[in-house]
């Protein structure tokens, strides 16, 4: 066996630089000096030559180096010594390790199906969750499944707009009618007696908000409403855009 080592560590240095790295780190068996003529032989191919002469010897010094190397092993059946040796550390190391990634491997893939399972019951939530608030701000069922992505469900909470106009007009008349009017009448004159009870001067109209919408017309509250909500939008929109921009420039 010494006598095959300190071949083998010759025999390295005639190598390639690229097969040196190969056998860099790791220990060079039987079956390593068998992979490594196997290479050499198929460089010898690649390169258009034969490697060998009449009698079947390699012609190229390199491979005649490691083809003694692979005879000293089969003399007097040296190799069996490797084998063994690797059989033990297959044994002993090399497949309890296998094993236990192996049942690694497998309580991951376990895992993974449980948060599959629990990312498509959250799916189904967030989406049921996402129809629900549709809803609630007034998108009409037909368009729901238009609404799948950021855009398209603007311009549908967009559309809801038009059905403000008779909201506010409902609104408007709403605060018009005579009981609103006496309500508002007697809370004015109830908050006068009470500061005049306590020697305190009449206070300005009080409700000011109540009583400029009842003054007011449907279409001026709605034309004072929908500006201020339509310049916040463009605002949002405005600092989106901004935003896709930064991302762009980080990329």
């Amino acid at each position: 066996m010494n006598a095959i080592q300190a071949k083998k560590k010759a025999a390295v240095a005639l190598l390639p630089p690229n097969l040196q790295s190969f056998l860099q780190g790791s220990a060079i068996d039987y079956f390593t000096v068998v992979q490594v003529i196997q290479l050499l032989e198929k460089a010898q191919a690649d390169a258009g030559k034969t490697g060998k002469n009449i009698f079947g010897g390699y012609t190229d010094q390199t491979l005649k180096a490691w083809d003694e190397i692979a005879k000293l092993y089969l003399k007097n059946n040296v190799y069996l010594a490797d084998c063994g040796r690797i059989l033990v550390q297959n044994i002993n190391y090399e497949i309890p390790a296998l094993k236990k990634t192996l049942e690694s491997s497998r309580k991951q893939l376990q895992d993974l199906g449980k948060k599959v399972e629990e990312s498509a019951k959250r799916s189904v939530e967030f989406r049921n969750k996402f129809q629900a608030a549709v809803t609630q701000l007034g998108v009409n069922s037909d368009n729901k499944q238009q609404c799948e992505n950021e855009e398209q469900l603007r311009e549908s909470i967009r559309a809801t707009t038009s059905e403000l106009g008779k909201f506010f007009q409902d609104l408007v008349q709403r605060t018009q009618t005579k009981g609103i009017a006496d309500a508002v009448q007697f809370y004015q004159e109830f908050y006068d007696f009470t500061l005049a009870q306590a020697g305190l001067p009449a206070s300005s109209p009080l409700l000011k908000t109540l009583r400029s919408v009842r003054e007011a017309s449907a279409e001026k509250v709605f034309a004072d409403t929908i500006p201020t909500w339509g310049e916040r939008e463009r605002e949002r929109e405005r600092e989106r855009e901004r935003e896709r921009e930064k991302q762009e420039r980080k990329v």
